[in-house]
């Protein structure tokens, strides 16, 4: 009787509330998340702005260090060397935190 009219559950009323005030909180806690993902975004603007050169000038190193005249030109080949092994740390490097981001990015948007 009586108790069933009052159960928010049963009232068509009450689950229209609740469903709004849902829909709320969820948009609510997608703006949050959003927000706490702009640095993420951010960063990850710049980790690939960064990634496309380091990676076409680690190639353009690989094709220089492919030719023998290098080898003839110490002060070049030295030069080279130095620039490749920095390269060849900071692209995977990169690389990796591009992964990460990109993945807390998508898990946040899929929880």
């Amino acid at each position: 009787g009586p108790a069933r009219r009052t159960d928010p559950v049963a009232s068509p009323a009450g689950r229209n509330v609740k469903t709004r005030e849902q829909r709320r909180a969820e948009a609510e806690e997608r703006n949050r998340r959003n927000r706490a993902l702009k640095k993420e975004r951010e960063r990850l603007r710049q980790v690939e702005a960064a990634l496309g050169p380091a990676q076409e000038r680690l190639a353009q190193l690989e094709t220089m260090m492919a030719d023998q005249e290098l080898y003839n030109d110490a002060r070049r080949f030295d030069e080279c060397m130095t620039e490749y092994a920095a390269l060849s740390k900071k692209v995977p490097a990169l690389e990796t935190e591009w992964l990460e981001l990109t993945e807390k990015i998508e898990g946040a948007a899929d929880a």
